[in-house]
């Protein structure tokens, strides 16, 4: 009897096989969440949990297993065991919270509020979300990649944009607007994105709505319109500050840096928000011969205006900058030269007294190499050439074709009256 009551155990036993329990919480505030769903892939087993966060799936055989749990606003949780006899499995499962992407809603299309699905244009969302993922000198670079958009850039934060083609940096044949109002500038009839007055960390989203607009916006809204919603006070309260640096690719410049901020706070039904962008950095450095040229005189029939570094009239450069007289052994030495030459000041590139602020400075070892030549010339870098560098002008001023202060102006007050405007 004794037998045949242990053989009815065993049986038993194995018809309803192994056991797996555990409790599923938080990770991080280790509270119990209530009606996980706990399932095991490829079965039909599953459980929801309790008040207290526990769960408990029965009647599993051995084998190898894997877990699926899922909860609203949390990661779903995977993963795999086994199950080698029929004790009870204790399984507990911390669940990471995760932010719900509910649906985006626009206002540029037909200038009301709607989900993007219903939105009769084709527009582009570029969300808060994927604004703060990357780090950007300007807005312009959230939009490179958006369909349709043409972007250029001519410096850090000198950039412009438009759709569908007719690109150019003074372009103004996408409608820009900022909370629905006009961004661009009244007196140049165009939009100066660097001057629109919001920050990274007040802007919401961008919507992009491509194609002519003007039924809704009027005739500036040829190709498409861009609206920058920034987020409401009432809304989106508190102070955050947002801190950027970095270095251009290319030698000898400063650290670019940039400072963003915005503090917004309510009180009842009214609120209000202050933000700022402050930003710093050496913009990219380029020396172009065409350019600096400017138009070539001999070209359009002005040779007395070509650039020859000579003083040919006008304002004549002064006797106490001690510019050389060109001479006849230096014809063969100059491109272009000839006897019509001699006898005027011929520019070295060397200020005598004073010079552009910043400007490098002639050094012993410049003399030292301009020794080897007949009339002491040193080559720059830049394939400008120095000529007549003597120990006497150590510590002096010379020109490098770099706005050095900054100003505008290339190299002034050095070898003063040649090739001035004068000389037309």
């Amino acid at each position: 009897m004794i037998k045949i009551f242990l053989l009815l155990l065993l049986l038993v036993s194995n018809i309803y096989g192994a056991t797996i329990k555990g409790k599923v919480f938080d990770s991080t505030t280790k509270s119990p969440l209530i009606g996980a769903n706990v399932i095991i892939d490829g079965t039909n087993s599953g459980a929801a949990t309790d008040s207290e966060g526990n769960y408990i799936i029965n009647e599993l055989s051995k084998g190898d297993y894997s877990v699926t749990v899922s909860y609203m606003g949390y990661k779903t949780f995977q993963k795999s065991f086994i199950i080698t006899n029929n004790e009870a499995t204790i399984l507990d499962i911390k669940m990471d919270p995760e932010a719900i992407k509910m649906e985006t809603y626009v206002v540029t299309a037909s200038r009301r509020r709607e989900r993007v699905e219903d939105a009769p244009a084709a527009i582009s969302v570029i969300s808060k979300t994927e604004i703060r993922r990357e780090s950007n000198t300007n807005l312009g670079d959230y939009l490179k990649g958006t369909k349709g958009i043409d972007f250029t850039q001519s410096g850090i934060d000198s950039y412009n944009m438009t759709a569908r083609g007719f690109n150019s940096s003074f372009s103004s044949r996408l409608l820009t607007l900022t909370d629905g109002r006009m961004a661009n500038v009244p007196s140049l009839r165009l939009t100066a994105y660097n001057v629109i007055p919001v920050s990274f960390e007040d802007v919401e989203q961008i919507e992009v709505v491509l194609g002519p607009s003007s039924a809704l916006y009027g005739p500036n809204a040829h190709s498409g319109v861009l609206n920058i919603v920034t987020s409401s006070p009432l809304r989106t309260t508190g102070t955050s500050i947002n801190v950027q640096g970095g270095m251009l690719a290319q030698n000898d410049t400063d650290l670019l840096k940039k400072l963003t901020f915005r503090t917004a706070h309510k009180f009842g039904n009214f609120g209000f928000k202050v933000s700022g962008v402050a930003l710093s950095g050496q913009d990219w450095t380029h020396i172009n011969e065409d350019e600096y040229e400017g138009h070539d005189p001999a070209f359009i029939g002005r040779p007395n205006l070509k650039k020859d570094r000579l003083d040919r009239g006008g304002r004549l450069a002064l006797e106490s900058d001690n510019n050389p007289i060109f001479s006849q052994s230096m014809i063969e030495h100059v491109d272009g030269a000839d006897e019509s030459w001699v006898g005027y000041y011929w520019g070295d590139y060397i200020s005598e007294s004073g010079g552009e602020f910043g400007s490098p400075v002639i050094t012993e070892a410049m003399v030292e190499e301009a020794s080897n030549d007949q009339f002491n010339r040193f080559t720059l870098d830049n394939g400008m050439v120095l000529w007549f560098v003597t120990e006497d002008k150590i510590g002096n001023y010379y020109s490098d074709g770099i706005d050095n202060d900054g100003d505008g102006y290339i190299d002034e007050q050095i070898d003063i009256g040649v090739d001035d405007e004068e000389e037309a």
